[in-house]
């Protein structure tokens, strides 16, 4: 089991790789890539008044019903992060010894990995069912690696991961159906065990890797600042961010999305944060003038107008887990560095003197990750790359564009490593007048 991507798109990383880590096999990235973290991050939010003792205690509950295998310590399982007070952490367990039911369905190739995830099996991502399974059956799950396999299918053909068993709630009726909803396996025996949408029934649990919840530490936003989300969906860092404001001063959260930017507003709103300023913009056209015919009577914010930018950019997202297969073309692959240049430029322009700028990525391509620091700190000598307060990540890639003496100033989070998502950030100040 491994990401798969264009050969072209490997063969890039697999170069750039080779030259930072010359001892080091590029294959375990791709297999470890493949599979999900098993360790899993809860942050709480205090909004919602809710204590981290009551937060511990109902997350250890809802884990100690249904626990993986044996007797669990669940007191072991999910503690308070030791360097974010707000952030519950939850060892998973994986991948356990599970072997394949002599009968079993195909799901789509986001199906399964959903299902690696810790997900049940839903009626939309089914692809085929034998005639004669029937509710109530312990089947497999296997995903479709190659989409070789239509849907409503009773033959399993082409390449298949096994992701599972589970019971089965459904059956061949549901290819019939206009309209595919509900459950269609309840998976009972995972590959890999780990915490649930179910375990957190409360609107003040957010799932959010590790790395995410450090960006907004990092970026140290304060009540009464000003501060901009220059590409803001989901929302998960911009509602950490406003947590840390406590609903004092102006938080500015963009996307160049319009369904994302529905989304988000959906989501800000669900969490009674009003306050937030949500605005469908292009953080490329953000600047005073940059606009010719905008979207909104607002031309464009002036430079120097916040105190924290956050640049957390679109990418590759090739750090994402699992992922068992990638589509990304070699073209927009290599483009991505130009994109991320021409934000990281606006940053630093809409950011203020003495303010903190943080540029994270969810990818482990080098050339968006020190190849952008690297540009940046030659490019603009009126921001100073800082060392993070809380170190979590390993130095950067080595012979990647960025200097070696700047390299330890950087955090890389190497999912080989670290048990989280691939993940990037760095830390920037920019210096006063």
């Amino acid at each position: 089991m491994r990401l798969r991507l264009h050969p072209d798109v490997e063969g890039d990383l697999r170069l750039a790789y080779e030259k930072g880590e010359p001892d080091r096999d590029f294959d375990s990235m791709l297999k470890v890539l493949a599979t999900p973290p098993t360790l899993a991050s809860i942050r709480v939010s205090k909004a919602d008044n809710v204590s981290m003792k009551d937060a511990l205690s109902q997350v250890r509950k809802a884990l100690a019903s249904r626990p993986p295998s044996g007797t669990i310590d669940v007191n072991e399982l999910c503690t308070v992060h030791p360097d974010m007070p707000d952030v519950l952490i939850i060892k998973g367990m994986g991948p356990l010894d599970v072997k394949p039911r002599e009968q079993g369905i195909v799901v789509g190739i986001l199906c399964g990995m959903a299902v690696l995830r810790g997900a049940n099996v839903y009626a939309p991502g089914v692809l085929a069912v034998p005639k004669e399974l029937k509710v109530g059956d312990i089947v497999s799950v296997w995903a479709d690696l190659d989409g070789s396999c239509l849907r409503g299918s009773t033959e399993t053909k082409g390449q298949k991961l096994f992701v599972g068993n589970g019971v089965l709630y459904q059956n061949r009726e549901i290819f019939g159906r206009e309209k595919l909803t509900g459950v269609f396996v309840s998976m009972s025996e995972p590959l890999f065990w780990g915490p649930t949408l179910d375990d957190v029934q409360h609107s003040g649990f957010h799932f959010q890797n590790i790395p995410s919840c450090l960006v907004a530490y990092e970026l140290d936003p304060r009540p009464g600042m000003h501060v901009l989300d220059m590409c803001a969906a989901p929302g998960g860092k911009t509602m950490h961010i406003a947590d840390k404001m406590q609903g004092s001063g102006k938080l500015v959260a963009l996307d160049r999305s319009a369904s994302r930017v529905k989304k988000l507003q959906e989501v800000i709103e669900k969490q009674n944060l009003g306050w937030v300023q949500v605005c469908h913009r292009d953080a490329g056209k953000i600047l005073d003038g940059q606009q010719k015919k905008p979207r909104h009577p607002e031309i464009g914010f002036v430079s120097e107008t916040f105190d924290r930018v956050l640049l957390d950019a679109p990418c590759s997202c090739l750090g994402q887990r699992p992922r068992l297969k990638d589509d990304i073309s070699a073209g927009t692959f290599r483009t991505q560095p130009r994109l991320q240049r021409k934000l990281f430029a606006n940053a630093v322009a809409l950011l203020k003197p003495g303010g903190i700028m943080m540029y994270s990525t969810c990818t482990i391509n080098p050339a968006e990750n020190e190849g952008v620091v690297g540009w940046a700190v030659d490019k603009f000598p009126e921001i100073e790359l800082q060392s993070c307060d809380v170190q979590l990540g390993k130095p950067g890639l080595p012979n990647n564009g960025l200097e070696a003496a700047l390299l330890s100033k950087v955090q890389r989070f190497d999912p080989r490593d670290s048990n989280t998502i691939g993940f990037f950030m760095a830390k920037f100040i920019k210096k006063s007048s």
